[in-house]
């Protein structure tokens, strides 16, 4: 399953603007051991267009949210 700005937005439908936002952290062994993989977004090239700046991403399973917070998670 993926996450979609749609299921996003109806979590967020009733939340303040002020909720902080969490993300799961994603153990090493699910790279490792289940050969989960990732996305590289560049922001920025140097002058031989190699990657200066960077990050690695995994798409988002689901999220949750309650009054205090908002929860995205890699996983179910």
């Amino acid at each position: 399953m993926i996450l979609t700005v749609g299921e996003l937005r109806k979590k967020l439908r009733n939340i303040k603007d002020d909720v902080p936002v969490f993300i799961e952290r994603i153990e090493d062994v699910y790279f490792e051991e289940y050969g989960w993989t990732t996305e590289q977004i560049i922001f920025q090239r140097d002058e031989n267009n190699n990657p200066i700046d960077y990050t690695d991403i995994i798409k988002a399973s689901s999220s949750s949210s309650t009054d205090k917070r908002v929860i995205i998670y890699a996983h179910i």
